[in-house]
């Protein structure tokens, strides 16, 4: 019994600072007088990754420095205006690749952009400046942004995206924040999301021709997040 005491707690010192064992340090006075300034773009966020962020401690501990070094990240705009372009209704999706797990090493990320072909040329270039000036921390080097068709579709608990040749999520929200156990989520979101829930993705997928990119498939994984997104 100490044993695996002892070995549950050395996983927990594996995890990364700002999994499910950090805490947020409190608002300083600017920031909290900033987080009252109403939003210019809001909508829904889905992420998938190529390891699970809610498992058993033995699981969370084989994927941790192997595994997690690709992801995809999807945002749907309901409302919002940036740099004088009206971005209601796009949706655009960042692949991101790096050379470990992306929530251990913040450096080396690269990441290639898709913004809805529907979206004017200036307003694929808003939509994507603004995903990169809010996470260009994350994002690393964005090496390209294209222009696809990019479906995100939300029906119910039901969460689907689409990059068709290139990316892929197929993922279901849970039905309550109790039904996942807290000690054994591992990791939180890439990027900063209201409402956060753990997501089973039953296909998480990159198929796409981008140079130096790692094509990849997860089926049927606790890899994701859901949540709503608010700059």
């Amino acid at each position: 019994m100490k044993q695996l005491i002892l070995g549950v707690t050395a996983l927990a010192l594996l995890a990364p600072a700002s999994g499910a064992f950090a805490q947020s340090a409190p608002l300083s006075p600017a920031k909290a007088a900033k987080s009252s300034v109403k939003p210019a773009v809001t909508g829904d966020y889905l992420e998938s990754r190529s390891l699970s962020v809610y498992a058993g401690a033995c699981h969370y501990g084989g994927e941790a420095v192997t595994e997690g070094k690709e992801a995809i990240l999807a945002w749907r705009i309901k409302a919002g205006v940036w740099n004088g372009q009206a971005l209601n209704g796009l949706s655009a999706v960042a692949v991101v690749n790096g050379p470990e797990n992306l929530a251990f090493r913040p450096d080396g990320h690269r990441t290639v952009i898709y913004v809805e072909e529907s979206a004017t040329p200036a307003q694929r270039d808003a939509l994507a400046g603004l995903l990169t000036q809010s996470y260009g921390n994350f994002l690393g080097e964005v090496t390209a942004v294209k222009p696809a068709p990019v479906k995100f579709t939300v029906k119910d608990r039901n969460y689907r995206v689409q990059v068709p040749g290139a990316a892929y999520i197929a993922a279901d929200k849970y039905p309550c924040h109790k039904c996942v156990m807290p000690h054994q989520v591992w990791y939180t979101p890439f990027v900063p999301v209201k409402d956060a829930m753990v997501a089973r993705a039953l296909r998480t997928e990159f198929k796409g021709n981008e140079p130096t990119f790692t094509k990849w498939t997860k089926d049927v994984a606790n890899s994701a997040y859901i949540g709503e997104f608010a700059l």
